[in-house]
């Protein structure tokens, strides 16, 4: 009897600590999109989807308009690891390439552009942590162009084409965060202008805490504590 007893009360006391009292109590997975942008001649190729996941690959693209020369390359995708009343965790990768080359004089303002972002809404009954990172940030260029990575947390921003950790403790309430990775060449105002610029990044998205996630081992003993409840149980009977 004190043997069962033990099994159930472990049982039980795993499953409370596999859980944790529900802080976020609503969320949006507002916005996700990838986009790459050729000023010069007004093409635009992107993808656009009001949830994750997304998933969107726009090949090496070259245009020559104008004498001007552009191009494009975009790889970016987007994952929820995990989400519940507590614990929110996402992840996504962004990769653009752009290069413009000016090559005539009539006004017209040649630009090249990718970028990708991502936007979470979300409310929280508690002051919760929230923490964005990039990481495995990679950028070249030269020329007329921008790179960055931005990691916004409301009001508050942190960007750079570098790795980073972006972390808030935000009051209970509504708030956003996003990650937007950008990389764009443009005309500076000389006739011989060009641009070439890459950035490849991953990014974390986290609101919450991971130790509300049920562990796998926590799990299995909670499960093994359950099964052997049943068969003393059975055995008894």
């Amino acid at each position: 009897m004190n043997y069962s007893r033990g099994l159930q009360a472990g049982a039980i006391a795993l499953a409370l600590a596999a859980t944790s009292p529900a802080t976020i109590t609503s969320y949006n997975d507002y916005l996700a999109t990838a986009e790459a942008y050729q000023y010069d001649n007004y093409q635009l190729y992107d993808s656009y989807t009001s949830t994750t996941p997304i998933n969107f690959s726009d090949p090496y693209t070259v245009n020559n308009v104008f004498g001007d020369s552009l191009s494009t390359m975009i790889n970016a995708s987007t994952a929820t690891v995990y989400a519940s009343s507590s614990y929110i965790h996402m992840q996504g990768h962004f990769a653009g390439q752009c290069t413009m080359q000016f090559g005539h004089a009539n006004g017209t303002t040649p630009l090249s552009e990718a970028y990708m972002f991502h936007e979470l809404l979300f409310t929280v009954d508690v002051p919760t942590l929230v923490t964005i990172s990039a990481s495995n940030t990679y950028t070249y260029g030269g020329g007329a162009f921008t790179t960055t990575n931005y990691l916004y947390i409301d009001g508050a921003v942190q960007n750079a084409a570098i790795d980073g950790i972006h972390q808030v403790t935000v009051s209970a309430g509504s708030h956003a965060a996003y990650y937007e990775g950008f990389t764009q060449c443009y005309y500076a105002g000389s006739g011989s202008d060009y641009g070439y610029t890459f950035l490849s990044a991953d990014y974390d998205l986290q609101v919450g805490d991971p130790r509300s996630v049920p562990e796998p081992a926590s799990m299995c003993a909670m499960g093994l504590g359950v099964l052997s409840l049943i068969r003393r149980k059975r055995i008894k009977s």
